[in-house]
């Protein structure tokens, strides 16, 4: 499995003590869940921001890993498809046999499993048996179509080549460190001035690399109007 690119986005927990309760199961202890019935308003009181597109992890009781020794959602997220594109989604995980994952909208065949909705609270699909990246991408594709204006391809395809100039500065700050190290040894003015001229670049590029992340995820979770 090749290392990724791309940090390992975080999975909410919802403390299970905030929803003892959920749509038709029949419990009605106090602070549970108490909204509309909705899909969307439930996994809203889990703890997912509404306009986005959610995946819940429902992770089993005891760690399971595959031959490599990967757990189930790392053998989908190395997949770097899988890893740009839970930057547009919400992700939270629960335990297999909590109130959460025994609700009607997080059922299953087995655990562990992946459940994606779309920005509106749609169920889209199920991942669950053996790992699949393609099809957890392929579900990811269809519950951005569903809730933004520019396909899932196009973003990644244009995240792909931010990583790539992150890629460009992390060798060039590799050359960097070189020369710091030669300026150390034998101090002169020529290589003072590379030095501190690259050092300039660096920055200029790597804001400008954090400006462009940052449009990117705007146009991209542009919802549909």
């Amino acid at each position: 499995m090749a290392a990724s690119r791309v940090a390992e986005s975080g999975w909410s927990s919802p403390a299970g003590d905030l929803l003892p309760s959920y749509p038709g199961s029949g419990v009605e202890a106090g602070g549970g869940y108490s909204g509309d019935g909705s899909a969307e308003d439930f996994l809203a009181q889990a703890g997912l921001q509404k306009g986005r597109p959610v995946i819940v992890y429902v992770e089993t009781k005891v760690v399971v890993r595959d031959e490599g020794g990967h757990t189930f959602d790392r053998s989908h997220f190395a997949d770097e498809r899988v890893a740009i594109s839970s930057k547009l989604f919400g992700l939270v995980k629960v335990r297999e046999g909590s109130p959460l994952a025994k609700s009607s909208f997080l059922a299953g065949a087995s655990a562990p499993r992946f459940v994606v909705f779309d920005a509106k609270g749609k169920r889209v699909g199920t991942v669950d048996g053996p790992p699949s990246a393609s099809r957890l991408y392929g579900l990811m594709k269809q519950a951005v179509a569903a809730s933004f204006e520019r396909p899932l391809e196009q973003f990644v395809r244009e995240y792909r080549r931010l990583l790539d100039g992150i890629d460009s500065i992390e060798m060039r700050k590799e050359s960097l460190e070189r020369q710091r190290d030669q300026l150390a040894e034998s101090p002169n003015p020529v290589l003072r001035r590379k030095v501190e001229t690259l050092e300039s670049e660096i920055k200029t590029d790597s804001e400008a690399l954090v400006a462009k992340e940052k449009d990117l995820l705007n146009i991209a979770g542009a919802s549909k109007s």
